[in-house]
């Protein structure tokens, strides 16, 4: 589970450093419509990034649910 929630950091990390990237290079594009570009870009990459974590969090919780389940198979089995 630990590599899980490195990779959630991980992803929230980068989506932070990608929206911050895109920002600024948006604010030295000069074009009529740069901002209505980046509102799309941002939009897309909250999407893919809250996507991306949506699928690591259900990862972890079946993870967590298949361990309990172990755990309970181990305890039957030593009685």
């Amino acid at each position: 589970m630990n590599v899980l929630a490195g990779l959630v950091t991980a992803v929230q990390r980068d989506h932070q450093v990608f929206r911050a990237a895109t920002r600024s290079l948006m604010a030295t594009w000069r074009d009529p419509h740069a901002e209505r570009f980046e509102r799309e870009v941002l939009a897309a990459l909250d999407q893919d990034s809250a996507s991306t974590l949506d699928a690591l969090r259900e990862a972890e919780s079946e993870l967590a649910r298949a361990e309990q389940a172990l755990r309970g198979a181990g305890e039957s089995l030593l009685r």
